[in-house]
């Protein structure tokens, strides 16, 4: 699987609607998942792309900023990489290829600390 493959890289405007969990960050779900327990909770959202298989991916949306459980970090995304087909069109021979490929998906959030200061000298 070549991951350098400029094919991999698509134009296409993938479709993505909401499925789970609040999307604002001081909202109440009443399922209580890990998703929303979390110092970072997360949504989720299922992207839909005509141009690759499998055509729907659920990917994590943080939902806050900064950490809940401390004012000294802030949210970002947990990624994992997914192999994905992509469906490309030569325009040479005006034929589609399907190319193997890798994207990265965010899965959850987690509360990252903030960088601390350097002390001046």
């Amino acid at each position: 699987m070549n991951y350098n493959d400029k094919r991999c890289k698509t134009n296409s405007k993938p479709f993505r609607f909401h499925v789970y969990g609040h999307r604002r960050c001081g909202g109440i779900d009443h399922l209580r998942g890990l998703n929303s327990v979390s110092s970072c909770p997360w949504s989720i959202e299922m992207e839909t792309d005509n141009y690759r298989f499998p055509n729907q991916i659920a990917r994590a949306r943080c939902r806050c900023s900064s950490c809940k459980s401390s004012d000294r970090g802030k949210c970002q995304p947990i990624e994992s990489y997914i192999p994905v087909v992509r469906k490309y069109c030569d325009i040479r021979s005006l034929r589609y290829e399907y190319v193997p490929c890798v994207e990265k998906v965010p899965v959850g959030c987690a509360c990252i600390p903030n960088k601390p200061h350097a002390l001046g000298r």
